[in-house]
Order: structure tokens, then C-alpha cells, then sequence
């Protein structure tokens, strides 16, 4: 690939005003997801581990 094939992606055919923004949108969605899924995993583990506490169940 040459500059100008680069130069054309990046600008994505005059709509890289649209595009991009979509493009950030899109990955901070995923990001956000991400972050909200380990957090929900590390309050229910902990739930278990406090039920589990609270019945006397051995370890």
C-alpha cells in the first residue's frame, strides 16, 4: 500500500466525519461493557463467598 491508499482509508471516501465518531462510539461501548461485566463477576463472586460464609459451608 501507498500514502495515497492510506490517505483514501483514513478519510473513508469523504465520510470519515461520520465514520470515525462511530468507530469511538462503537469501542468505548465495548469498553464500558467490559469494565461493567468484571465488576458485576467480582460483586457476585462475592455474594457466593458470603452465602457460602453465612451457611458454615467449609471452604
Amino acid at each position: 500500500m501507498n500514502a495515497s491508499d492510506w490517505n483514501a482509508f483514513w478519510a473513508m471516501g469523504g465520510y470519515a466525519l461520520y465514520v470515525w465518531p462511530s468507530v469511538g462510539v462503537f469501542v468505548g461501548g465495548l469498553v464500558v461493557e467490559w469494565v461493567a461485566t468484571g465488576r458485576r463477576r467480582q460483586r457476585a463472586i462475592a455474594a457466593i463467598r458470603r452465602r457460602l460464609a453465612a451457611s458454615g459451608a467449609p471452604r
